[in-house]
C-alpha cells in the first residue's frame, strides 16, 4: 500500500553480529539486512577509484527490486564545498561517491547504507548536479530528495523515500566532515508498504497451537494520535504505530514478546480505537490493557489475561525510533494463586514447608496501591496462606530468581488498604523483606501477636521483574 505524500524517514539500526540474523528476518517484507543478502551473491564490488563527481555518477539497476553495491569514499573529492547541507545545520564536507538509479513514482524505496566510517551522511535527489539543485532537493523532506545525518560506524542507516515522479535519482554517499570517509555497503530496494498504521486498519492475526509469530516494521509508519497517549509512561508515545488484532480468549493469559531493532513500547488494549480509550485501557495495568518498554535489540515479554479481542501496538516514544521488530505471541497458563483471594494454603510439616513458585503469568492485583511504606508494589504477585502462632517467630527465607523482589506477610483482609496497612506495619501485624537480589537468599522473620491465617505474597517492585522463587516457612 502507497502512502498519498512522499515520506522520508530514516532509522540507525545497531546490527551486531549476533543481531544481523534477526534483522534478515525481521525485514523479510523488503527491508532485509544488507549483510544477509550479501551471502546470496547479489553484491558488486566497486572498488574502482571514486567518481570525479555528480554528473560522472555510476550506475545502478534494479534486478528484482533490489540492488546493492560494495564501495568506498576513501580518495574521493568534496565536490561542493560547505553549500550542500540537505537542511542539516552545517554542509557536508567529506568526499562523496555518486550512484543513480530509476526510480518509479508507483513504488516506495528503502535505500540502506552500513558505513564502516562515523558520521556518514546518506541522500537521494532528483533533478541536474549543481550545488543548489541539489541541496534544494535532498533537503525537501520527501518532495524531490531526502537525507540521513550522521551514523557511528557500523550502523545501518535506512532512508524510504518515495519518489512523487518517476525519473533517475542520484543517490550520494557522503560524510559530514574532511574526515569522515571509508568503506560502505549500499543498497536500494523496492519495499511495499504494510499499511497498518491505523488503529481502525489493523493487520489481523490468529494464534495456531497457542502460537502466533508476526515480523513487521514501523519503518514509513505515522503517529496516529500525536501526544495523547503515554500508557502511563513519562513520555508521550510519539513514534510511528503498527497495530495489529487478534481474537484472544477471555481470562486466558497470553505471553507477547517483542524483539525490536529499536527503543520500542508494546501496549496491548481491548476496546475502540479512540485516544481516551486507548489510553485508559493500556493505562490500567491488566484490567482492560498493558504496556511495557523494550530496549532496543532486547526480547522483553509481557503478559496479558486478556478481556477478548485485542489490538496489540508497537510504538516509540521518538519518532526517530522506529524499524523493524519481531513479535511473539503464546498461550500460557496462569498460577492459579495469583489474586490474595486464592491464595495457596501452606502446611507446616515437622515445623517446615518448603515451596517452589513463579511469578512470571501471574497479574499485578492491585496496581500501585500497595506499597508496604517503602515502594509501590507494582510486580506480579502469587499469595500462600499460613498458620501462624501468637508468640511464635516465625523464619521466612526467599531466594528469587530475579532482581527487586519483595515478600510481604499480612494478617489482613483482601484489600489494598488493608494489605499495605498490614504489611507497613512494622510487625505489628505484618511486615515487608529488604530488596531482593538475583539467586541471593533474604531472610525475615515474624512474631505475630494473634493467632490465626497469615497472607505471604511474593511480589516485586518493577513491573517488568518476575521469575521463579523459592520461599521456606519456618
Amino acid at each position: 500500500m502507497r502512502r498519498g505524500a512522499a515520506t522520508a524517514l530514516a532509522v540507525a539500526l545497531l546490527l551486531g553480529a549476533a543481531c544481523d540474523t534477526d534483522e534478515a528476518a525481521a525485514l523479510s517484507d523488503g527491508a532485509a539486512d544488507a549483510a544477509a543478502q550479501d551471502a546470496g551473491g547479489d553484491v558488486a564490488l566497486d572498488a574502482a577509484t571514486p567518481a570525479p563527481g555528480c554528473a560522472a555518477a555510476k550506475p545502478l539497476t534494479l534486478v528484482a527490486g533490489r540492488a546493492s553495491v560494495a564501495g568506498s569514499t576513501t580518495g574521493g573529492t568534496n565536490e561542493f564545498g560547505q553549500t550542500v547541507t540537505c537542511g542539516g545545520p552545517a554542509g557536508l564536507t567529506g568526499p562523496q561517491v555518486y550512484y543513480r538509479v530509476q526510480l518509479s513514482a508507483a513504488k516506495d524505496y528503502v535505500i540502506a547504507l552500513k558505513p564502516a566510517y562515523s558520521r556518514a551522511a546518506l541522500y537521494v535527489f532528483g533533478g541536474v548536479c549543481t550545488a543548489a539543485a541539489v541541496d534544494a532537493a535532498c533537503g525537501s523532506k520527501g518532495k524531490t530528495g531526502a537525507v540521513s545525518l550522521g551514523t557511528t560506524a557500523g550502523d545501518r542507516v535506512e532512508l524510504l523515500f518515495s519518489p512523487t515522479a518517476s525519473g533517475q535519482y542520484t543517490v550520494a554517499v557522503d560524510g559530514r566532515g574532511a574526515g569522515n570517509y571509508g568503506a560502505f555497503e549500499l543498497s536500494v530496494e523496492e519495499y511495499p508498504l504494510p499499511g497498518n498504521w491505523s488503529c481502525k486498519k489493523p493487520a489481523a492475526f490468529s494464534l495456531s497451537g497457542g502460537k502466533a509469530l508476526i515480523k513487521g516494521t514501523t519503518l514509513g509508519g505515522a503517529n496516529e494520535f500525536g501526544a495523547q497517549i503515554n500508557c502511563g509512561g513519562a513520555k508521550a508515545l510519539a513514534g510511528p504505530q503498527a497495530y495489529y488484532r487478534g481474537a484472544l480468549v477471555s481470562g486466558e493469559v497470553y505471553r507477547l514478546t517483542l524483539t525490536p531493532t529499536f527503543p520500542a513500547q508494546l501496549y496491548v488494549f481491548s476496546g475502540g480505537c479512540s485516544p481516551a480509550q486507548i489510553q485508559s485501557a493500556c493505562a490500567s495495568k491488566g484490567a482492560t490493557g498493558d504496556a511495557l518498554q523494550v530496549y532496543a535489540t532486547a526480547s522483553t515479554s509481557l503478559y496479558y489475561r486478556a478481556a477478548g479481542d485485542t489490538t496489540v501496538v508497537v510504538d516509540s516514544v521518538s519518532p526517530t525510533y522506529h524499524g523493524a521488530f519481531v513479535l511473539d505471541v503464546a498461550r500460557t497458563t496462569a498460577p492459579t494463586n495469583g489474586r490474595c483471594a486464592g491464595a495457596a494454603t501452606l502446611s507446616l510439616s515437622k515445623g517446615a514447608v518448603t515451596v517452589q513458585g513463579d511469578t512470571t503469568a501471574a497479574p499485578n492485583q492491585f496496581g500501585a496501591a500497595v506499597t508496604c511504606g517503602v515502594q509501590a508494589m507494582v510486580g506480579h504477585q502469587v499469595y500462600y496462606t499460613v498458620n501462624l502462632k501468637a508468640g511464635t517467630t516465625t523464619t521466612f527465607s526467599t531466594t528469587a530468581g530475579f532482581d527487586s523482589a519483595r515478600l510481604y506477610v499480612f494478617g489482613a483482609a483482601c484489600s489494598s488498604a488493608a494489605v499495605d496497612a498490614a504489611c507497613k506495619s512494622k510487625g505489628q501485624a505484618g511486615l515487608v523483606s529488604p530488596l531482593m537480589h538475583k539467586g541471593k537468599a533474604t531472610v525475615v522473620t515474624f512474631t505475630p501477636q494473634k493467632t490465626g491465617s497469615y497472607t505471604v505474597a511474593l511480589d516485586s517492585v518493577s513491573a517488568n521483574a518476575r521469575g521463579t522463587f523459592s520461599l521456606t516457612i519456618k
